[in-house]
């Protein structure tokens, strides 16, 4: 990275607007030579940063106009971080400072609000390779503009976000009517088009609206774009967590996207898969004169009153980029002579940026469901989508309502914690407010969850034996027979709702049991997967063995009074579900007969007339007679639902989600429970043999006239597979209940 000297003096606001030198996404300011000073409104007064930009020399923040008595603050920052690196009135340059933003933000005791000057000084080039300015890799030089794109480099992100859907449930199958492209350049613009038609895009989304290095100028690459992320990856920072990473490139109704073990071009990628989205952005160093103002003189203001006295630089006669001429020699005790301006004009005042705070509810028992925003002045135009929420707290948007100076918006919280929150809209002031997150039971999941062999006082000896499996769920019986007070779901609320139960007692979600071994017999003559035996031991296959408990009292049993809708129910119970999956297998191995999960060779290898599962369960020390049997309510595909009771079986996808994506529209949240472990996306990963593995519920649908099943991808979304021309062989993590 090159090194430049520039240096800094008080110019005109008209000045400003031409060197573009203060911008909140990394432009950058004047070419070699340029005299840049950023000057702002501060009370009714001025802040100005002066000074020479060199490693040792000193940047002065120096005001005038200022009404009142009270002490000055001063906190100066830098770009991409809000830690104040000096409370005085100087900053001396540091060699890590090279190329950066840096911020005065000045307030007044016994005044309201704060103003800030901020000066990027310098025009600094990059290599390919290069850490760019929002801490992300370099990955294309275009400073000779040869596609005439008028951006200078392009800079990949840090990290990935996550993987998501190119679409929206209601566009997967459908064309976007907008032209995309496949090029080095349309990457931004195609980002754009996707949420012009389909809003809620969530690949596009989560590209647009992140924020990352201090920067949300962020997009959904190119096909191309990608190839040069993936041409650059071993250099870029962050694990590539995934194989597929999407395009923002459109090809009918799929989307193309790249596989990253080998780079290879896929064009014909479905849009309700789950790809990793890996975000670029551009950004220019090269101004813009809009317009050229005509030359001025202006003199240096005298330093602020921490500094000592420094030589005062001649004035700036003109905006031609060629060196500034070096000051007159003078005295080391005596500064040089302020030489008296030689013509005068009154710049037109700067508007003041509305500032606003952020007020998020919630505390630590209690769900964060809204962020109210208060303005100093009136605000019109405002929209959700100029909302970014970033830091360890994350959450997704909801509505946004409110007028004039107060809005307030609906959020639900996938992560608690501190958070950030900015607004990206003209006229509102730059920079992040902090906030924090809280919902209990995303921090109950997340808890230190203990053995409850250990929880429960249960002596297991030397060697831990199925006995020892057995006194434990005796013990977990006789304390649920105790009718300890229980936080009951309440009555005809959702699923999401804040009254999920979160434990019992001093039982919680996350606890979990270790079996010994678990020796599954085979299932001769129906479904190849299962075959063979299959036994797994603590030595050998560690956490396959843990059972979680996933859900407390979350099933309703009142004869002749409706099914699963949650609550406490006549029967206190735990549900148990294995931590990963104990094998992978078929659903079904005949369409004709088997095509839902009520006839599947599933549920019979589960629980049905073969019981190889539900056998090996009781060997392994879990106590047939403490099991229950829920009776729960499963879509078929007529669109009808079947009313089932068994004692070992898989989730449907409302249990595990807490809505619908792909299962029936039979299954509803009136019969339907949710898992409240499962609220953690992450908590629905599952493993088998150390990977991530895609694993079957039990809702089924009919995709495009097809038979097939729901399914959690090995991302932890929502997936289904098709079972009527193949039987695709997933992962099986069965769960079971112990009241």
């Amino acid at each position: 990275m090159k090194n430049f000297l520039f240096v800094c003096s008080v110019v005109f606001i008209s000045f400003l607007l031409w060197t573009g030198c203060e911008q909140s996404a990394g432009g950058g300011g004047g070419g070699a030579g340029i005299d840049v000073t950023a000057e702002g409104n501060i009370l009714n007064g001025t802040v100005t940063i002066v000074g020479t930009w060199a490693v040792g020399s000193r940047l002065t923040a120096n005001i005038s106009g200022l009404k009142g008595d009270g002490p000055v603050t001063y906190r100066w920052t830098k770009s991409g971080s809000s830690t104040s690196i000096s409370k005085t009135a100087t900053y001396t340059v540091k060699p890590a400072d090279d190329n950066s933003t840096i911020r005065i933000t000045v307030s007044r005791e016994g005044y309201t609000g704060t103003k800030s000057a901020a000066a990027t000084i310098g025009n600094p080039s990059f290599e390919v390779g290069d850490e760019g300015p929002a801490g992300g890799t370099i990955i294309y030089n275009n400073t000779n503009h040869s596609k005439g794109i008028d951006w200078d480099y392009m800079e990949a992100a840090p990290e990935d976000l996550g993987a998501f859907e190119w679409a929206s449930e209601d566009e997967t199958t459908n064309e976007l009517d907008v032209t995309f492209s496949e090029d080095i350049g349309g990457g931004k613009e195609n980002t754009e088009r996707i949420l012009d038609a389909d809003p809620s895009a969530p690949a596009a989304l989560a590209a647009h609206d992140c924020l990352l290095g201090g920067f949300n100028d962020w997009f959904l690459p190119s096909i191309e774009e990608l190839e040069l992320i993936y041409d650059n990856k071993d250099g870029i920072g962050g694990d590539f967590d995934g194989n597929f990473y999407w395009s923002s490139s459109q090809n009918g109704e799929y989307a193309r996207y790249r596989d990253f073990t080998d780079g290879t071009k896929h064009d014909e990628g479905s849009k309700d898969d789950a790809y990793h989205v890996r975000p670029v952005r551009v950004f220019a160093y090269t101004p813009t004169p809009t317009p050229t103002p005509s030359p001025t003189t202006t003199s240096s203001p005298t330093p602020g009153p921490t500094d000592s006295p420094e030589p005062s630089p001649s004035p700036t006669t003109t905006f031609s980029p060629t060196p500034a001429p070096a000051p007159s020699p003078t005295s080391t005790s005596t500064p040089a002579p302020t030489p008296s301006p030689t013509s005068t004009s009154t710049p037109a005042p700067t508007p003041a940026l509305i500032n606003y705070t952020a007020t998020a509810n919630g505390s630590p028992t209690t769900m964060t469901t809204k962020i109210d925003f208060t303005f100093n002045e009136s605000v019109s135009g405002l929209q959700a989508e100029h909302i970014t929420i970033g830091g360890t707290g994350a959450a997704t948007r909801g509505a946004l309502t409110g007028s004039g100076t107060s809005y307030s918006l609906a959020i639900t919280p996938t992560a608690v914690g501190e958070a950030t929150v900015s607004i990206d809209k003209s006229g509102i002031i730059s920079g992040t407010k902090s906030i924090t997150l809280h919902d209990p039971l995303i921090a109950a999941i997340k808890s230190n969850s203990p053995d409850l062999s250990i929880k429960l006082g249960v002596t297991t000896g030397g060697t831990r034996t199925p006995q020892n499996v057995n006194d434990t769920f005796e013990a977990i019986h006789n304390y649920l027979a105790l009718g300890p007070e229980v936080k009951e779901r309440t009555s005809g609320s959702s699923e999401m709702s804040q009254g999920l139960p979160t434990k019992i007692g001093g039982i919680e979600l996350g606890d979990y049991i270790d079996l010994v071994s678990l020796q599954i017999d085979s299932y001769q003559g129906t479904i190849d997967a299962f075959s063979a035996p299959v036994n797994y031991s603590v030595s050998g296959n560690g956490k396959i063995l843990r059972l979680i408990v996933v859900g407390i009292n979350s099933f309703n049993q009142n004869p002749g009074t409706g099914y699963n809708g949650g609550g406490n129910g006549n029967t206190a119970h735990l549900v148990f579900q294995f931590q990963n999956t104990t094998a992978k297998g078929s659903m079904t191995v005949s369409v004709a007969s088997q095509p839902d999960y009520k006839e599947s060779s599933m549920r019979e290898y589960l629980t049905g007339d073969s019981n190889k599962f539900l056998v090996a369960l009781i060997n392994a020390g879990v106590p047939y007679g403490l099991m229950w049997a829920p009776r729960r309510i499963v879509g078929n595909h007529n669109g009808g639902t079947n009313e089932l009771v068994d004692l070992v079986w898989l989730p449907t996808e409302r249990e595990m989600f807490g809505n619908k994506t792909y299962s029936p529209n039979s299954e509803t949240s009136a019969n339907q429970a949710r898992l409240a472990y499962y609220r953690d996306y992450n908590t629905r990963l599952k493993a088998d043999s150390g990977s991530h593995i895609k694993y079957w519920t039990a809702s089924t649908l009919i995709p495009q006239g097809n038979y097939a099943f729901t399914a959690v991808s090995d991302t932890g979304t929502p997936s289904f597979e098709n079972v009527e021309t193949s039987y695709p062989q997933l992962g099986i993590a069965p769960a079971f209940c112990v009241r």
